[in-house]
């Protein structure tokens, strides 16, 4: 399993407030890789090897940080 998430920062001050800025984004390249599958082949074998859970999408997250 491969995942790339990533940080940026910046940092703004104003006097004695600063205050940061950040933004995560996390599976940066959307993979979808597949975590979890099937590994039972059933009376039909149709669900085996079948893919059950995959790796979440790209999502991002916004964060502030004041310091006075």
């Amino acid at each position: 399993m491969q995942q790339l998430d990533v940080r940026l920062v910046r940092t703004f001050s104003t006097g004695r407030l600063r205050t940061k800025a950040m933004i995560d984004v996390y599976n940066l390249f959307n993979a979808s890789t597949v975590v979890l599958v099937t590994d039972t082949y059933g009376t039909t074998g149709a669900a085996w090897l079948w893919p059950e859970q995959i790796l979440l999408g790209r999502y991002a997250k916004l964060g502030i940080q004041m310091t006075f």
